[in-house]
């Protein structure tokens, strides 16, 4: 009998032409932990059966799934439920580990009973490996309340959480693009125990191909991180109810300044609106002010 691994590790792979260098330095980087004892659950729209095999010579404990959806948040959660171990870490097809992520992570988790996932820092690199920034860098964080930290800074990331399984039956990705947002948020309004470590043991890649670099992909994250803010209202309005209606009232501002960029007037006006209506501020009121009057300036 096949001995049942104690982590699965979840990554989505959805490009039309995959990213093949980065995602073999990703597979390279597992194979090299100093804990064994997992399984590599890999959610990919590739139908190269050349990539498969050249993938599972290098790390064997490779499963694989193919989805037709290109939505990451989807792709992890298919993972999710195809999971066989007791814990479960995400991680992106471009970034790598520390040898020592997973061992750490695990060991510090168990170490706090009580504990239902852990965050590590990441350190930021472009493709030279050249150090960018780290994810905790100039970020006000209360360790004992990771719910205000998250709802002020996003502190969660789609490459060095490890977690409970349980948190997997509860909160479910939702997006593809500020799907961390959203797990973050409902990990921590749900109640689960979360704790933090600062040490940078992943190796985040900042490249062209990233998705939260790519301008084409700005709109949709925009829309996502304004749903998850209307839904985490809806669901929990007594929690820091002035802190998440600045936080959505700066969404919907981003969406009113994409469309000004755009020259998309109606829209931006009618999200500027939203801005100051939900939270009222200044910066709101100047953008709804620069809108009628570019428009106004236009010729007709």
């Amino acid at each position: 009998m096949v001995n049942s691994p104690e982590v699965s590790i979840i990554i989505p792979s959805l490009f039309d032409k995959p990213r093949e260098k980065f995602l073999v330095n990703t597979i390279t980087s597992i194979k090299y932990q100093t804990f064994k004892n997992y399984e590599i659950i890999l959610v990919n729209l590739n139908k190269n059966p050349a990539l498969k095999k050249k993938l599972r010579i290098i790390n064997n404990k490779l499963r694989y799934f193919k989805t037709n959806v290109p939505n990451p948040g989807k792709a992890r959660t298919l993972g999710m439920d195809k999971s066989r171990g007791n814990y479960i870490a995400f991680l992106d097809d471009d970034d790598l580990w520390d040898p020592c992520f997973l061992e750490t992570a695990l060991n510090n988790l168990k170490l706090k009973k009580d504990a239902d996932l852990i965050i590590y820092n990441y350190e930021a690199i472009d493709e030279n490996g050249k150090h960018l920034y780290y994810l905790f860098q100039d970020k006000v964080i209360d360790e004992k309340n990771i719910l205000k930290t998250q709802i002020i800074n996003n502190i969660f990331t789609t490459n060095s959480i490890l977690f409970k399984k349980k948190i997997s039956r509860v909160v479910r990705p939702k997006f593809g693009l500020a799907e961390t947002t959203y797990f973050g948020l409902f990990c921590a309004a749900h109640g689960f125990k979360i704790i933090l470590a600062r040490e940078p043991l992943v190796k985040y890649l900042v490249h062209s191909d990233s998705d939260y670099h790519n301008k084409k992909h700005e709109l949709q994250t925009y829309i996502n991180s304004i749903i998850t803010w209307e839904e985490f209202i809806r669901k929990y309005p007594a929690v820091y109810p002035a802190l998440v209606k600045k936080r959505l009232s700066r969404q919907y501002a981003n969406f009113a300044s994409y469309y000004l960029v755009n020259t998309q007037f109606v829209q931006a006006k009618e999200y500027a609106i939203k801005s100051f209506k939900t939270k009222m501020n200044l910066n709101a009121l100047r953008l709804i002010l620069k809108i009628v009057f570019i428009n106004a300036s236009l010729p007709n």
